[in-house]
């Protein structure tokens, strides 16, 4: 399992290196109680769903992405998403 962290305020994954990144190769990879601590955090600040967690199951998983970008069904307000 590989665990990666979207911004959506950022507009990007969440990079090895500091900041965010569009290129989902150069994407930090995270242990899931890490990412789930991380995007709890960052949510619970606003109110918005800033940060969403991206779960996949190897390598190739992550390469079929056609853009650095993953697709979502809905798609969040100017700051996230807001939680109900």
């Amino acid at each position: 399992m590989i665990v990666l962290v979207w911004s959506f305020e950022h507009d990007g994954w969440w990079c090895q290196a500091s900041g965010y990144c569009n290129n989902v190769d150069k994407a930090r990879r995270f242990g899931l109680a890490e990412a789930v601590n991380i995007v709890t955090r960052a949510n619970s600040v606003t109110g918005w769903i800033n940060e969403a967690i991206a779960v996949f199951d190897d390598e190739t998983a992550i390469a079929r992405l056609k853009s650095g970008r993953p697709q979502f069904a809905s798609r969040p307000g100017p700051h996230g998403w807001r939680e109900e």
